[in-house]
């Protein structure tokens, strides 16, 4: 997939898109309600999700040619209410990797973040990956419960430097149909 190409899907309830510069406060404001995820990234300072932080990180993102940091916003219209960041092809594996799901803590519950990880994953079928990962943190219960109502499948467990130390991530994959155009 050519970076060229800008991501932009909608579903039967979001827009999902790449993430804009006029999104930086509202995706702020998602990772603020998520004082769990925080919790679990104890390691990152509180601070490094303040709005800077997040502005260098969409930044950093946007220089990698196959990854996509996308914005999930209701489908008529309205502030961001959740990301999805993933990549393409991961240099470790050669497989496409979901790296993260967050959605506000006001939309979670609702089906919000299964529909952007269903058209992102209908988006990696179209594009002829048998399969999807993802990585979870052993101790995020919410998150592997999440990965596995998707019909993500745990195939190992690995220890992953996270800010400097390791911690035991589940590593989940979702098989996904061969694409038949027609």
């Amino acid at each position: 997939m050519s970076r060229n190409q800008v991501l932009r899907w909608e579903t039967d309830r979001l827009q999902i898109r790449e993430v804009e510069a006029r999104d930086l406060e509202d995706l702020h404001a998602v990772f603020a309600s998520n004082a769990d995820f925080l919790w679990l990234r104890e390691n990152i300072a509180a601070t490094s999700y303040d709005l800077t932080a997040l502005s260098h990180y969409w930044e950093h993102a946007a220089l990698d040619p196959g990854r996509y940091v996308l914005s999930v916003c209701a489908k008529q219209g309205g502030p961001a209410i959740g990301l999805v960041d993933f990549v393409d092809q991961s240099p470790a594996d050669g497989m496409p990797w979901i790296g993260l799901v967050v959605i506000h803590a006001d939309h979670q519950r609702r089906g919000v973040g299964s529909e952007a990880v269903m058209a992102v994953t209908a988006h990696l079928q179209l594009q002829g990956h048998s399969a999807v990962r993802m990585a979870v943190l052993e101790d995020n219960e919410a998150g592997k419960e999440f990965a596995r109502s998707l019909g993500f499948k745990d195939y190992e467990t690995s220890l992953t430097p996270t800010g400097g130390m390791p911690r035991l991530v589940v590593l989940l994959e979702l098989r996904l149909a061969p694409h038949v155009s027609g």
